[in-house]
């Protein structure tokens, strides 16, 4: 047990001190004008943002459970063991301490504090879109089948002809097809609320790094000096390392197998590899500091755009919160959703595998093995067509975090179709949860017996190939599944129709919710004797809840559920201590 509350104490303390770092600073602007996100323009495909870390700091370490453990002797012993380990955290609060002894280091505490205590966020430039993109119309343009994806069939002359036939149609792609795929952009940054002050302080880091470069005495290889430096973008410094695509050890790659085509396909990618570069930059924009990772620093040539994030339909919601305490927000584009995704890539797709499973079975000559793969071929077909029945458009969505007075309130909002979903009717059930809990998660499901239907199809037909392939078996194996599958197969047909007829529409409203409650326990509850030294005094207690809309039909659903299973429990001859046969008995 003193184990257990190490692990979570150490947790604990490691993001408390941490964290603690901007407590003695203001915290995030609320204007959301401040934000990165009235600065990116409205093609960015996604971003996350981080703010007000101090408030949310102090509302964790508000909570009771915390400040039990807090008051607890045993905890703060742990507590201040931790918080004195070198090889841990305590290593880690001394070299902070040790900042502060020179002017520099104090510098470098204040950056940090004030980093911290301002908004932190992540963002990808279109490059996100554009590289899958063409990629996309790389594989296209080159008419790259599913069948050209397999692996090696094991005849060199076949293997042969088809890696060169796959170079052909790659060196045929145009070259500003090829152009487009880089590396994606990440960007991570944080805003400062001094530009100038820490300005000066990356100046210093830049003139540190020249003087480092320029010492004679310093042992690094030319080559590897070179691949750090200094650039001006729009009149900002960024330092940055260029690790170029050559590096790649490609020499390790193992070509004892390959065929002569095969490696002149492998090689005509590793030569475009090489051409390119992976790119890490550090610098300031205006009052932010970045880190930006990928392919190329244009994303950071980009002058501000006139429609920003802010300006997208898709963030009003954010807006009308605007004066709020908003703590996190985090968005992803229509676009960059959707990648990958089309309407009929599915059926395609299942029209594939039949067309190959066709093929495989043109030359057969054993009838019932042809017969057999024209129907899984036919059923591959039709089961895609079922599926794109099902198959529903991406968008959009936005998703913030809002710290109220003694909660966070977490908003989503998603422009995906999401036909199994009901939003067109108020969640009544809250009314009956009631308030004070820790969690609850409520929901409405669209009442669709489609769903139902199409399961019990499909299950229906892989009975089928389970029975063909077992009739292949022995004949005493036959008779032994056989009488098996018989015996359950009225009850299993019972067990469908009364879910299909009663079970689900007993359930049409579809409100449902899931809710944690922690109990406070009394000094007469019994406690485990692994609980007994727990600092809380608290207990979860879980309950799910499902409205329903026709009593009757769930009282004979029971009944009938209860009916068939007490029949397979005679069929079973399965009997108590009393030699009475087991049954379910009626409520």
């Amino acid at each position: 047990m003193r184990e257990l509350l190490r692990v979570r104490l150490f947790c604990f303390a490691l993001t408390f001190s941490l964290i603690q770092l901007c407590l003695p600073l203001q915290g995030a602007e609320k204007p959301l004008q401040d934000s990165i996100l009235a600065r990116l323009p409205a093609e960015t495909p996604f971003v996350s943002i981080s703010r007000l870390q101090r408030e949310q700091l102090q509302a964790i370490l508000a909570h009771p459970f915390i400040q039990q453990c807090l008051d607890n002797p045993e905890c703060r012993e742990l507590f201040r063991q931790v918080m004195n380990d070198e090889e841990g955290l305590g290593g880690i609060i001394q070299f902070w301490n040790s900042l502060g002894t020179t002017p520099e280091g104090q510098e470098v505490q204040w950056l940090l504090q004030d980093l911290a205590s301002h908004e932190l966020f992540l963002y990808g430039d279109p490059t996100w879109l554009d590289a899958p993109q063409a990629v996309a119309e790389m594989q296209k343009l080159a008419d790259v089948s599913i069948e050209d994806q397999k692996p090696d069939s094991g005849d060199l002359n076949v293997d042969e002809e088809k890696y060169a036939r796959l170079l052909k149609q790659y060196q045929a792609v145009p070259q500003e097809i090829y152009d487009r795929i880089q590396i994606p952009n990440l960007v991570f940054g944080a805003k400062s609320s001094d530009s100038k002050r820490a300005g000066a302080l990356f100046d210093q880091l830049i003139t540190l790094w020249e003087q480092f470069r320029e010492n004679d005495e310093n042992e690094i290889p030319q080559n590897y000096l070179d691949l750090v430096s200094v650039q001006t973008i729009n009149n900002q410094k960024f330092l940055t390392l260029k690790i170029p695509g050559r590096w790649i050890p490609t020499y390790l790659l193992d070509r004892s197998r390959m065929t002569q085509s095969q490696e002149e396909l492998i090689d005509f990618f590793l030569d475009g590899l090489a051409r390119r570069s992976f790119t890490v930059a550090l610098g300031m924009r205006e009052d932010q500091i970045l880190v930006s990772l990928g392919g190329s620093l244009d994303h950071l040539e980009q002058q501000p755009a006139e429609n920003s994030l802010l300006d997208l339909p898709e963030f009003q919601p954010l807006q009308e919160q605007a004066d709020a305490s908003i703590t996190s927000v985090s968005y992803r584009s229509k676009a960059f959703t959707q990648l990958g995704w089309t309407k009929e890539n599915i059926q395609e797709t299942f029209a594939d595998y039949a067309e190959q499973i066709r093929n495989s079975i043109k030359d057969e000559q054993d009838e019932q093995k042809k017969v057999f793969g024209t129907r899984m071929a036919n059923d591959i077909l039709e089961l895609g067509q079922d599926l794109q029945t099902f198959r529903t458009e991406p968008a959009a969505a936005l998703s913030f975090s809002l710290m109220q007075e003694n909660a966070w309130e977490r908003i989503h909002y998603d422009w995906s179709e999401h036909p199994e979903r009901n939003g067109t009717a108020p969640l009544d059930i809250l009314k009956q949860i009631g308030t004070g809990h820790a969690l609850v998660y409520a929901q409405r499901r669209a009442y669709r017996p489609e769903v139902f239907e199409f399961r019990q199809k499909w299950a229906n037909r892989i009975w089928w190939y389970v029975t063909s392939i077992a009739a292949q078996a022995e004949a005493q194996e036959l008779n032994g599944y056989m009488f098996i599958a018989n015996m359950f197969r009225p009850t299993l047909r019972e067990l469908a129709t009364t879910t299909k007829e009663l079970w689900i529409p007993a359930f049409e409203d579809g409100q449902s919710a899931l809710v944690l409650s922690v109990r406070e326990l009394t000094d007469n509850d019994a406690l485990p004797a692994a609980l007994e030294q727990f600092p809380s005094r608290s207990l979860p207690q879980v309950a799910w809840m499902s409205r329903i809309t026709d009593q009757q039909k769930l009282l004979d659903a029971c009944n009938r559920y209860r009916k068939a299973l007490n029949d397979v429990g005679t069929m079973l001859g399965a009997a108590g201590d009393d030699g009475q046969p087991v049954s379910i008995p009626a409520p």
